[in-house]
């Protein structure tokens, strides 16, 4: 049981992560089409907040109740502007390591911080960065393996237009640790790149991680195969003011039977759904 809530823990910690990688990936694969849409954008600013309840985590049970504890709720939303800008945003509560694991506690959950640092310990990230980020990312690694983790958040800014804040690696114990990081993995050859065995002792108290993406969107009016017409909001970069490029990110519109109106995005490869419902517009 133990290893299951631990495994949970650490897919929606890392999914922060890997999901705008998996979207740049597949902007990469953007191919020219014929125009098989007229671009729109909303009338009005729509803003959409993330339906825990709906959103699939690699089937992780717990997911829900993870994100429920570890999110504000309310900082935690995507707006879809009418200049066509889509703002996304998903931001902690003000996280002290001991008090997250003592609600973890109290729900019932065998889930330790010891347990979760022996995870990071056997966590070798160094295969992903060479087969799967770098083609992305051309230099990321080698960032990570200089001690330049700001550098290689900048680089994935500049690259796929998200930002991630709320550690500082500038100075003091999170630069020391990723400063020896990058010596161990040139040491290994290229081989091995392993985070910091006491990663959760160098996070301060009351840190509040932000992972914000600014990309642009297109609402399009699609006909299903049953001939059902339905409303999708593509995303992607530049792809999403041309009609002959494909996007990269595809929610699907429903209105639910209680009046909701909803979105869901289904990322197949890695069984994700995320799910939003409409907050407000304006």
């Amino acid at each position: 049981m133990k290893r299951r809530y631990t495994k949970t823990l650490l897919t929606v910690l890392a999914l922060a992560l890997i999901c705008p990688c998996l979207f740049a990936f597949a902007a990469c694969d953007a191919k020219k089409t014929e125009a098989p849409y007229t671009p729109e954008t909303f009338s009005k600013t729509r803003i959409y907040e993330l339906d825990t309840e709906h959103t699939n985590l690699m089937g992780q049970t717990m997911a829900p109740l993870m994100m429920n504890l570890l999110l504000d709720k309310q900082e935690s939303y995507f707006e879809f502007g009418k200049d066509g800008k889509v703002r996304g945003q998903l931001k902690t509560i003000p996280l002290s390591v001991n008090s997250l694991f003592d609600a973890l506690s109290r729900f019932g959950n065998d889930i330790s911080r010891e347990s979760v640092s022996a995870q990071l310990r056997n966590l070798d990230i160094a295969q992903t960065l060479q087969e799967d980020v770098e083609p992305l990312l051309p230099g990321f690694t080698e960032r990570l393996s200089d001690g330049d983790v700001e550098g290689a958040f900048k680089l994935l800014q500049n690259t796929t237009g998200l930002n991630f804040e709320g550690l500082d690696f500038s100075e003091g114990p999170l630069k020391d640790a990723a400063v020896k990081m990058g010596k161990d993995y040139k040491k290994s050859g290229g081989k091995s790149m392993r985070l910091p065995a006491n990663l959760l002792d160098l996070i301060p108290d009351n840190t509040q991680l932000s992972l914000t993406i600014d990309w642009e969107y297109n609402l399009v009016h699609l006909t299903g195969n049953d001939g059902t017409p339905y409303d999708a909001v593509y995303i992607g970069g530049e792809t999403a003011h041309s009609a002959y490029t494909q996007p990269f990110a595809i929610f699907t519109m429903y209105t639910e039977s209680d009046g909701t109106e909803t979105m869901y995005m289904r990322i197949e490869f890695v069984n994700v759904d995320i799910a939003l419902k409409l907050r407000e517009t304006k």
